[in-house]
């Protein structure tokens, strides 16, 4: 089982983490040039204006409007933010999990060692399965919606035993 937890889940999690950090740092940096580049534009048009370079101005407040409109759609075609809190809450399940069966909480209460072993197992599995299900889900409907997911709590991977598990981390 302390194979288990530090090859399959501990792995798992430390990916969740990587992906949430670098979702977040991308989506706060998309962001930030957005709002800074938008703030420069009326500065550059009274800028040009009162230097007598109205044209130049509105070339540059042109060049600086595409920037952000790029910078925009990426950020909507890659949806950092959904990551982020996407792969944050399949990590915190994962903790949560994890809690949960080390302290014999929640499913795990009044269990033997070896069926809260194979449910935690089940469960642990449960929940990455449901994250490479919704993948695939996504790309297919070209995530229009951008809706944030919920990762599935132990109850709701108990009941998904289709689900087969998955020996390599989602990419």
């Amino acid at each position: 089982m302390q194979e288990y937890l530090s090859e399959r889940v501990q792995k798992q999690r430390d990916w969740y983490e990587l992906r949430a950090n670098d979702s977040k740092q991308r989506f706060l940096r998309n962001q930030t040039v957005i709002i800074v580049l938008g703030a420069v534009i009326p500065l550059t048009v009274t800028i040009a204006s009162f230097l007598g370079h109205a044209e130049l101005g509105a070339v540059i407040s042109a060049g600086i409007s595409c920037g952000i409109s790029i910078i925009a759609g990426l950020d909507k075609l890659h949806q950092p933010q959904t990551a982020w809190f996407n792969s944050r809450a399949y990590e915190e399940s994962l903790k949560k999990e994890e809690w949960f069966y080390r302290y014999r909480a929640g499913d795990y209460n009044g269990l033997s060692d070896r069926d809260a072993e194979v449910r935690f197992i089940e469960n642990v599995e449960g929940i990455i399965s449901a994250d490479i299900a919704r993948r695939p889900a996504s790309h297919r409907n070209g995530d229009k919606r951008g809706d944030v997911v919920t990762a599935p709590s132990s109850t709701t991977a108990k009941t998904d035993q289709t689900a087969k598990p998955q020996s390599v981390l989602p990419g």
